[in-house]
């Protein structure tokens, strides 16, 4: 079996793109976790606030 000679070269750019894909897939999979986490924390902020305008509502009348 006849061996470019870039074929140490060629297997290590394989090796570099498939790393980058994985490191590139768990990040936006962590984003995405981090992102649905803060969508339960700003809407449990706006209940807060909603009740408070509610608690101010009721102490004018």
């Amino acid at each position: 079996m006849v061996k470019c000679r870039w074929h140490r070269r060629c297997k290590l750019v394989g090796r570099m793109k498939t790393l980058t894909i994985k490191i590139t897939s768990l990040s936006l999979l962590l984003i995405g976790a981090l992102a649905l986490s803060g969508c339960n924390t700003t809407e449990g902020v706006g209940e807060d606030m909603e009740q408070a305008g509610q608690a101010v509502q009721d102490a004018a009348q």
